[in-house]
């Protein structure tokens, strides 16, 4: 499943604040400054932004006022993000941000700063400072006067879920791409691929905190959002994930629960007409005359020590066959959530699962296309420590 951050906006021109400082600037930052300003106008931005890096760096070292030092960091950082810099902007970001919160800043200031900081970070691959800065990002928000607004609240909370959900913090994740998708409602956000991916994060939440109904929800939004966005008529990655999602969350309802979904998503913005195959309860299953059906007891994943030890929760859906002899095969990780952590001691385990085949005619036949998924949860193992420790890691994080 793909992931998808926030484009950037465009490039815009912070200037110096007259009254932030009596004295004159130093010449090694009015002078790049004024370079600064001049590339600007030409829509030199190449130039624009190594002025802007000098004059910020020069005005650090003359420790001229905390305000202006923010404002030209606010500027090399916009330039090099905007460039496709973000090694370069992250520091500029930070600082900024920092200033800010050491002078109780404007709030929209503080949470503009801290969430292109979480940008900038996560460009980089940083996915856990990306998840800090952006925590930070969203303490700006509500509650005063100069509230964030609604877009950038909403830009600031997907931003928390998305790295969260990557980092195996799937209540943050769930709880904050709910918050996203509040905001996105609130702006009148149109359709595009983060909106449809702030469905998809609350759906996954969702679903592992056994929320199944919501999440089913989510799912089918999910995929009239992606199918909406993307290149018409294509039967995409991202359909095909949220199509899997769909059947398990629909298999594990029932008639009247599935019913109930319906009629929300008829009565919402993206309405689906007519049955989906994935409604079924396993993909094809009407065609067989006996489906396979799991013999004895399945073994579960074991839950890796080191991933114990960070406080990672999982979700992982694996589809996979089930031969004539009843063993599984072909076996393919479908999502996972954090990507790459359980996936390897899914498939062992799965591989030792036994089923009655499946049959038509009374002749045992491969059974295509089952899925089921896997759930990792601190929570649900036998030490009491391990469940503390991840309620105090999530309390810690979202309190930074």
């Amino acid at each position: 499943m793909k992931q998808f951050i926030v484009a950037l906006g465009l490039v815009v021109l912070v200037t110096l604040a007259a009254s932030a400082q009596d004295d004159p600037l130093p010449d090694s930052v009015s002078q790049a400054y004024l370079a600064y300003e001049t590339a600007m106008a030409a829509q030199d931005y190449v130039a624009a932004s190594e002025a802007a890096e000098t004059a910020w760096r020069a005005a650090r070292s003359e420790r001229i006022d905390a305000e202006l030092i923010g404002i030209l960091a606010e500027n090399y950082g916009n330039l090099a993000l905007s460039r496709g810099l973000p090694e370069q902007a992250y520091p500029a970001w930070r600082s900024a941000a920092e200033i800010s919160d050491r002078l109780r800043g404007p709030q929209t200031e503080r949470a503009t700063r801290w969430y292109q900081a979480s940008l900038s970070a996560f460009a980089t691959g940083d996915i856990s400072d990306a998840r800090q800065c952006s925590l930070r990002a969203s303490r700006s928000i509500g509650g005063r006067e100069d509230s964030v607004a609604p877009s950038l609240a909403g830009d600031i909370h997907y931003m928390v879920a998305l790295s969260s959900g990557q980092l195996g913090r799937l209540r943050t994740m769930s709880r904050h791409a709910a918050l996203a998708l509040e905001f996105f409602e609130a702006s009148g956000r149109s359709p595009d691929m983060v909106f449809a991916n702030a469905h998809y994060l609350a759906g996954v939440g969702q679903y592992f905190e056994r929320e199944r109904l919501d999440a089913l929800y989510n799912f089918h939004i999910s995929r009239s959002m992606f199918a909406s966005v993307e290149t018409a008529g294509t039967d995409t990655d991202n359909v095909r994930t949220t199509t899997a999602w769909i059947q398990l969350a629909r298999g594990d309802a029932t008639a009247e629960d599935r019913a109930l979904v319906d009629a929300r998503i008829a009565a919402s913005a993206y309405p689906e007409t007519g049955e989906h195959s994935s409604w079924s309860d396993g993909e094809g299953a009407n065609i067989y005359d006996v489906d396979a059906e799991v013999t004895g007891m399945r073994a579960q994943p074991r839950y890796p020590e080191w991933a114990a030890e960070a406080g990672i929760d999982g979700i992982v859906v694996v589809r996979f066959d089930v031969t004539e002899s009843g063993r599984t095969d072909s076996a393919t990780i479908v999502a996972a959530a954090p990507g790459g952590v359980f996936d390897d001691d899914v498939l062992r385990a799965l591989g030792s699962w036994r089923y009655e085949p499946a049959q038509i005619g009374g002749q045992a036949v491969r059974r295509i296309g089952l899925l089921t998924q896997f759930r990792f949860t601190l929570c649900e193992l036998p030490t009491e420590w391990q469940c503390r420790r991840q309620s105090e890691a999530e309390a810690d994080a979202d309190a930074e």
